[in-house]
């Protein structure tokens, strides 16, 4: 079992240095496991893996909290929806970064467990469960005035 998550996260991973180095306004399409992603779902892993700031300790734990319900996604259902996935889980794992200034490990943690999208995934039957009630949007008063850009 832990041969076959290593695996997983492996190939999963491997996005992340096939795409580091492109542009990440070229219109190239970013595929993971032989699934070919649509535009919008390709934009978001180029920008992942191309910002500047990705290496900063609350960054980390954002994208490892989106990886990670990203391959628990994967596991259960394979690769049905997952353009659509990928779009809802940038959206619910990055607004906590954009809501406040300073993420801790502890609040990654809380916002997975008290996160309706963990749950979400492990109630489901159908992979559409999972993307077709979407997430809350983010509105500009959400954000905190240091993560927005001058």
């Amino acid at each position: 079992m832990v041969e076959y998550y290593d695996t997983l996260i492996d190939r999963t991973k491997t996005i992340d240095s096939a795409h580091a180095s492109e542009n990440k306004n070229s219109h190239s399409s970013v595929t993971i496991y032989d699934q070919t992603l649509n535009e919008r779902a390709s934009n978001i892993i180029k920008v992942l893996d191309a910002y500047s700031d990705k290496w900063r300790q609350g960054d980390k734990y954002t994208r490892n909290l989106f990886d990670n319900t990203l391959i628990y996604y994967i596991d259960k259902f394979g690769m049905q929806d997952l353009s659509q996935v990928v779009e809802i889980m940038f959206i619910w794992a990055y607004k906590i970064r954009l809501r406040q200034f300073a993420v801790k490990l502890a609040t990654m943690d809380n916002h997975a467990v008290d996160g309706m999208l963990f749950k979400r995934i492990k109630d489901a039957t159908l992979p559409k469960e999972v993307w077709i009630a979407g997430v809350q949007p983010l509105r500009g008063n959400d954000i905190k005035e240091s993560n927005k850009k001058s």
